[in-house]
């Protein structure tokens, strides 16, 4: 299936991915399941190494704790050493659409330009989205389960001062960092995203719960209700093909149900704590409260970030980038 074309013709919701990381399993071929004895099946698991690293490794732990509580101990996760190639790895969808541009229906596009968590949740179950999402991992020989959501992104400012991107240092992740150029932004050297190792940064674009989880609390001082990409990111486990193959169908269904039901607790707890954030529940117990300004759209120009995120988008799905 040409999966450029799908995406294109289905509503104008392009697929992209300008300068993504490809994750760790596409290092190589994958191996067969680390180790199996009796009916008790071993796999190894490696965390997100992108912009939800802290949140997403959270919600892969306690999807795999409750995958094994689910299997009856059937099946169980063990870490994998950093020179292997794992059975699973926890990727966010802006890293997969370095694997195939369709990937990005899952991710959080620029200018809003995708579905929201909500949305996606009811496409995966209702809309055709496991097929899509099957039929992809299919081509690249893995098997792909939605288990969470990196949250409504959100633009965190060092200052407290919301302002135009342009002349600010920016860590932002996936697709958003053509946009941030594109503004004239600088991007924060060496990170892939907008939470792992982003204090320095002058703005920082994730959802409350990762500035929370992110340990950036300390270091913003004014939010603004807008985003580079503020629908957020689909989190999944990617398991390699042999790996998945060798595990028998009721387990194939209980990792899928898991992941279902995982994905419904990110998104409501998503808005729990964004709630809790910006009325200052969460940020009195970090002795914040009154230092924490808000600012709007117009602040950071919106309308100037989505005509630059339209032009991102329709420069790749062309298939002729201008620039990376």
């Amino acid at each position: 299936m040409d999966r450029r074309s799908f995406i294109i013709g289905m509503g104008g919701l392009s697929a992209v991915g300008v300068g993504g990381v490809a994750p760790a399993l596409a290092e190589g071929p994958a191996t067969a399941v680390t180790g199996c004895s009796g009916a008790a099946i071993t796999l190894t698991i490696r965390g997100a190494a992108g912009a939800t690293i802290g949140w997403a490794d959270d919600q892969a732990y306690r999807m795999a704790r409750a995958i094994e509580l689910a299997t009856g101990g059937r099946l169980r996760f063990v870490s994998a050493l950093n020179d292997t190639i794992a059975d699973v790895e926890v990727a966010g969808a802006d890293q997969l659409v370095a694997l195939d541009p369709a990937f990005g229906y899952l991710a959080g596009l620029p200018g809003g330009r995708v579905l929201d968590a909500t949305d996606l949740m009811a496409w995966f179950n209702h809309g055709g989205g496991s097929a899509l999402i099957d039929g992809l991992a299919q081509d690249l020989d893995v098997a792909v389960v939605p288990f969470g959501h990196a949250g409504t992104a959100k633009l965190w400012f060092a200052d407290e001062r919301p302002g135009p991107l342009a002349g600010r240092t920016v860590a932002v992740s996936g697709t958003g960092k053509a946009v941030a150029r594109g503004l004239g932004a600088s991007l924060l050297g060496g990170v892939d995203g907008g939470v792992a190792g982003a204090a320095p940064a002058a703005v920082v674009e994730a959802s409350p719960l990762e500035v929370v989880t992110g340990g950036l609390l300390g270091h913003v001082r004014s939010v603004v209700d807008a985003a580079v990409t503020p629908r957020g990111t689909t989190l999944s486990l990617v398991f390699a093909r042999p790996a998945w193959d060798r595990l028998p169908p009721d387990l194939q269904r209980a990792i899928q149900h898991t992941g279902e039901r995982h994905y419904a607790d990110a998104v409501a707890e998503d808005r729990a704590h964004a709630e809790d954030i910006l009325h200052g529940l969460v940020i009195d117990g970090f002795a914040l409260t009154g230092r924490l300004q808000r600012g709007s759209g117009a602040d950071v120009e919106i309308g100037t970030i989505e005509a630059v995120a339209a032009a991102v988008i329709a420069d790749v799905a062309s298939g002729t980038p201008q620039a990376r």
